[in-house]
Formats: structure tokens, sequence, C-alpha cells
């Protein structure tokens, strides 16, 4: 259903709403990778679904799982839920999961859409899974006939896990901010 659905969005995107990528290749194309994304609207996850080559697998907010139709939507699109009212160590370790069977993992971590820091959770299943952090920036507004773009950053190696996790969450997850910061500062240049 992933390849089917970015086979017929993909031309609906590039046409409605102009959208262009730079940088992709900075996507490994095999082994685990985490891509770590902005977040300004619900069709992000879909942004990245058809302007990304591989197939990526999402957490998504638990109350989109509660009708079993949309349910069975998101899974068949590599979605699963997150329980964000609390530590959700399920979610977690299904992510740590996905990246143990070398696939791609994306993760939206400010969480609700809009402004703000990067979640510690993102940096510490990059930790754990040691998979690297690609930091990709989405700019536009999603408005028909105005451009969108994707930046996709370099790839970063998360450090070796030593020593106590919480302090190397704490050094890591403003390492990966910084990055999607970066991309933020440098988009506006081409479009």
């Amino acid at each position: 259903m992933y390849k089917l659905a970015q086979i017929l969005l993909w031309p609906f995107f590039h046409l409605f709403f102009l959208l262009r990528q730079t940088g992709k290749e900075h996507l490994p194309k095999k082994g685990k990778v985490i891509v770590i994304c902005n977040h300004i609207s619900v069709l992000d996850p879909i942004t990245l679904g058809v302007t990304l080559p591989r197939p990526i697998h999402f957490m998504a907010k638990i109350e989109l799982f509660k009708n079993p139709l949309i349910a069975k939507l998101l899974r068949s699109l590599n979605a699963f839920p997150v329980d964000r009212s609390r530590g959700d160590v399920a979610s977690i370790k299904k992510a740590i999961s996905i990246l143990s069977e070398e696939k791609v993992f994306g993760i939206f971590p400010e969480g609700t859409r809009g402004a703000g820091a990067m979640k510690e959770g993102a940096a510490m299943i990059a930790l754990k899974s040691e998979a690297p952090v690609v930091p990709v920036y989405i700019e536009g507004r999603y408005k028909l006939f105005r451009p969108m773009k994707v930046w996709v950053g370099e790839a970063i190696q998360p450090p070796p896990l030593e020593g106590r996790l919480k302090e190397q969450v704490d050094a890591f997850a403003p390492v990966i901010a910084h990055a999607v910061e970066k991309l933020e500062k440098n988009s506006g240049k081409i479009l």
C-alpha cells in the first residue's frame, strides 16, 4: 500500500504544491536511519513519503487509531500508535525494532504541529539504536500552487552509548535540534 500511495500522491504534490527537494542524496540507500523533521501540518508524513525514496515508518498519535478503518489505513502506510500523554515505552521499543530491521524510522520530535524544542525521545532512540540521524526541514504552507520545499541534511552519527543514558540524551538532543535549525536558516534561498 505504501508504494502505491507514493506513486499516486507524487504527481499531486509536485503539481499542486510545487514540491521540490534538495539533498535527498543524504538519505542512505540502505541500512537503518532515523529521519527527524520539523512538523507544520498533518500532510508532513505524506510529503516525506513522496519526497524520500525509501519507505518510512512513523509514530502517529494514538487518537488516530480509534477508528478501525483509519487505523487499518495508517498501519498499511507504516504508521504505528504512540500515546503522547505518557512515556510510551512500547512505541520506543517498536521504533528501535524497526531500526534493528535496517529500515527507516521517521519522527517529528516537535510533537504537536508548531514550534517546539526537539524532544529527548528522538535522541534516546538514536542513541539506543546507533542509527544515523538525517535532519529534514519542510518549508512552505501547503497552499495550492505555492512552493513547498524539503531540505534534507547530512546524516549525523550518534556517539557510542557509554555511561549514563540521560546525560547522553541531554547532550545529543541539542545536536539534532541544531541540525534541523541549520536547514531552516538556509531555507528560503531557493524558493
